[in-house]
């Protein structure tokens, strides 16, 4: 449920960051810069939270990166309502979800064996890989729905709070 969640409200961050970013400067060269900005953070990180989550505690991982990762985008909605956004705000708020999302992956990937007995690994994998396929088409859509009929603080506020209720089932 955790997993679910989490993909499918991520997938629906990143295309509701991609409208506001358009829908905030016209410019197709900044939404290509702040999705870069986030991709960036990602790849900054992935490597170092896969080594870090061989060597540390992959919860403690999980926590801070889900925390760090509400933080922020709690921070971008507010941000959004109070009508003080800017492409500089959008990118640094893309880099740093980003970077928290490259630590949390790698920490998510080396839990599963650990909790899930060898018999049930195999099933394991594939419902977190239905989970995350699923979220390409789910994510987008809840992101169209809620930025059409409400706008892109809700798209934010409800991905800010699902990093929350995640937070919950980790801890």
């Amino acid at each position: 449920a955790r997993l679910g969640l989490a993909s499918h409200s991520s997938q629906a961050f990143i295309v509701a960051l991609g409208w506001r970013t358009f829908t905030l400067t016209g410019s197709a060269r900044s939404l290509g810069v702040v999705l870069t900005f986030q991709g960036v953070g990602v790849l900054a990180t992935v490597l170092v939270g896969g080594a870090l989550a061989d060597r540390a505690d992959r919860r403690t991982m999980m926590l801070v990166s889900d925390a760090a990762r509400f933080v922020v985008i709690a921070a971008l909605a507010v941000i959004d309502a109070s009508g003080h956004l800017s492409i500089g705000s959008l990118a640094a708020i893309a880099l740093v979800e980003g970077l928290a999302t490259g630590f949390f992956t790698p920490a998510l990937g080396g839990l599963i064996p650990l909790v899930v007995e060898e018999p049930g690994l195999g099933s394991a994998n594939a419902l977190i890989g239905i989970a995350r396929q699923s979220s390409f088409l789910i994510g987008p859509t809840i992101a169209s729905l809620l930025y059409g009929f409400a706008g892109s603080t809700v798209v934010f506020g409800l991905n800010a709070a699902s990093y929350l209720v995640s937070f919950a089932f980790v801890f």
